[in-house]
């Protein structure tokens, strides 16, 4: 991984051609594609391709058409968020938007939904199917408390629900309750294998039909990821083996793995099988380190024999269920169950295992022997393992541990903590601690790499600011007062980028009223850099320019009256900027005006703010100053108006 860039050293490229040498579902997994809060019609393609409408479906849209809401209650793996986008699609006009609306609240404040931000005619999806029924209480009343400006703006609204919590609502949320059955699971896999490009039979597919009885819509999706990277291993394979070898690895197989180990009761064997389970894959060399190392962490002794009488590697490998091919890579032999489960097997069943495995995570990673390829693949199994017992802190402690190396120690670590990082972002249950701790970490200035600080940033834009954007606000202005320059000016520029989004620069405006009062200087300049009354102006996205929002502006004009309690050196280059926007705008009517308002009945403001007007005038190249001095007299009128001033300027003439 590279950290670099053209100005201050922040550019971040991560998983270099070696990334390509991943084990295919390690790639996968770095390639789930990040689910933004905002859904146009043109982000709705790899839905279409897998939906299969289930039964009811034409009711269930006839009711969201009239009603405008619609709950759908059932278990879990039917199907419930797939069929509620296609829904909101069926009911979006051609340039309609749909939003996910996601509680961005941190610390279990009020909840912050994003209910203020919408748009006329928005398809809405709330999620709250693995929501307690306080929890999706709490939500859902925070929703009603905006359903007048949801009917007024036509929004149609889906909400996903547990059975268990959909019985008990009341009214008027009891009303809108369907229970959805799950679509034929046949055609759902068919859809899933052809996004994977897997052929078939239709004879092949009926196949499977006894094997996917009690599949949900997850597993299916899943199965079919798992035959194309069976088909990419094996493609002289047939797709009964690609399916057959699928099946077993999402299957459930602890009993038979639990046997298979009861017949391998040495230390040593155990060492290697985990070893060879965790960097399956990787060369014989990598292994061999990685079972010398597993040993010194838990403490057990090597064998007293001389090494000349040891049995080989590949032969131990092969007694243990593993075999080495043509390039010297470790492979699991057994076709019964999956390496997958062997790791299942360590982390689940011995608890007492599982501190001193993150600490031979910890020390194997830096080991020479490991491959950047390597690396990745022990630290990716590492955290799905974690996640998957519910031990996210242990994926924090390592990469924690690594955050307090030096920038150099921790330069070749960087794309392992980012792909740690991302896969507990991305988890279900466990993202939310994932986004605690980036905030915490964000506010720490001094006691880690400033390169790891600069990763966060970009974890921050790509991974936490589509789905939780005012925390990735948060997280990313706390970065934006990094001590070191790299770091607090890549936050800046990233801001800048992500506040090109009309809904994020809502939520900069929002962030600044509150913390400007805080008199920080970084802040200032933060909101001249992200700020830009240019984008304010701009109509041609929705129609209208978000500087004519009532809340919009009046948030900006506290912004600017908290900017004006700073020196005017402070604040007077970017005044500028916004005379520059007025003067090329064909409404510099709003912009003006809400630079007085601001002033208010404050003399010193006001004359502050004429005296940066001025200045800006004997600025701006000759061609332009005509109408700069045009702009500046319809600016002192407006300040004297503001004052009761008109009898100290003659008619038509700046004081």
């Amino acid at each position: 991984m590279h950290v670099g860039g053209d100005n201050h050293g922040t550019t971040i490229q991560l998983f270099g051609a070696w990334g390509d040498r991943l084990p295919v579902e390690l790639r996968r997994m770095l390639q789930e594609p990040v689910t933004p809060r905002l859904l146009r019609q043109d982000t709705f393609s790899l839905v279409e391709k897998t939906f299969v409408p289930p039964p009811g479906y034409s009711s269930l849209r006839n009711a969201l058409s009239s009603n405008r809401t619609v709950v759908l209650s059932g278990e879990p793996g039917t199907g419930r968020r797939t069929t509620a986008l296609m829904l909101l699609r069926s009911v979006l006009p051609d340039d309609g938007t749909c939003r996910e609306l996601v509680d961005d609240s941190d610390d279990g404040m009020e909840p912050e939904l994003g209910l203020d931000e919408l748009e006329e005619n928005d398809g809405l999806l709330l999620d709250l199917s693995s929501a307690t029924a306080e929890s999706a209480d709490r939500l859902l009343t925070a929703v009603q408390r905006k359903r007048q400006d949801l009917d007024e703006k036509r929004c149609h609204l889906v909400v996903l629900l547990s059975r268990d919590v959909s019985v008990r609502l009341s009214e008027p949320w009891s009303r809108f309750v369907r229970t959805l059955e799950p679509p034929p699971a046949l055609q759902v896999l068919a859809n899933h294998l052809a996004v994977h490009g897997v052929e078939h039979s239709e004879a092949e597919l009926d196949g499977l039909v006894d094997k996917l009885a009690t599949r949900r819509m997850t597993d299916l999706a899943e199965l079919a990821a798992f035959a194309a990277v069976e088909r990419d291993r094996n493609p002289h394979g047939t797709f009964e083996k690609w399916t057959r070898h699928a099946h077993t690895a999402v299957s459930h197989k602890a009993t038979e793995v639990s046997r298979w180990f009861d017949s391998h009761p040495s230390g040593h064997d155990r060492a290697l099988i985990l070893s060879a389970a965790m960097l399956e894959g990787s060369s014989t060399d990598a292994v061999w380190e990685a079972r010398k190392e597993l040993r010194r962490t838990v403490q057990f002794a090597e064998p007293d024999a001389p090494p000349l009488e040891h049995q080989g590697l590949s032969g131990h490998l092969d007694t243990v269920g593993f075999e080495v091919d043509g390039y010297r890579r470790v492979r699991f032999r057994r076709t019964d169950f999956h390496h997958r489960h062997v790791r299942d097997y360590f982390w689940g069943d011995h608890p007492e295992l599982r501190e001193p495995l993150r600490r031979w995570v910890e020390r194997l990673v830096r080991h020479p022997a490991l491959t950047p390829t390597d690396r990745l693949t022990l630290t990716l199994r590492f955290t799905e393992q974690c996640l998957a017992i519910d031990h996210p802190d242990h994926v924090v402690s390592v990469v924690a541990a690594w955050a307090r190396l030096s920038d150099k120690d921790v330069e070749d670590l960087l794309d392992c903590v980012h792909a740690m990082l991302r896969a507990g972002l991305l988890d279900e249950r466990h993202g939310a601690y994932f986004r605690y701790r980036i905030r915490e970490w964000a506010r720490r200035g001094t006691d880690l790499s400033a390169r790891f600080h600069s990763l966060l940033v970009r974890l921050c834009a790509e991974v936490i600011a589509p789905l939780h954007p005012a925390q990735a606000l948060v997280r990313l202005r706390h970065l934006a007062h990094h001590p070191d320059p790299d770091v607090s000016e890549y936050a800046l520029d990233t801001l800048d980028e992500l506040a090109r989004e009309r809904l994020f620069l809502r939520r900069v405006v929002h962030k600044l009223g509150e913390e400007l009062g805080k008199q920080r200087l970084r802040d200032v300049e933060l909101f001249f850099r992200v700020v830009d009354p240019r984008r304010l102006l701009d109509s041609r996205e929705h129609g209208r320019p978000l500087l004519t929002d009532r809340v919009v502006r009046d948030q900006l004009i506290d912004c600017w009256r908290l900017v004006q309690r700073h020196d005017l050196d402070v604040w007077e280059g970017g005044a500028y900027s916004w005379f520059t926007a007025a003067l090329d705008s064909a409404d510099r009517d709003s912009v003006l005006a809400l630079l007085v308002q601001a002033a208010g009945e404050d003399g010193l403001a006001v004359s502050r703010l004429e005296h940066a007007a001025r200045t800006w005038v004997r600025s701006i190249p000759d061609d332009q100053r005509p109408g700069g001095r045009a702009l500046l007299t319809e600016l002192v009128h407006r300040l004297d108006a503001s004052q009761n001033l008109h009898f100290l300027a003659p008619q038509g003439e700046p004081r």
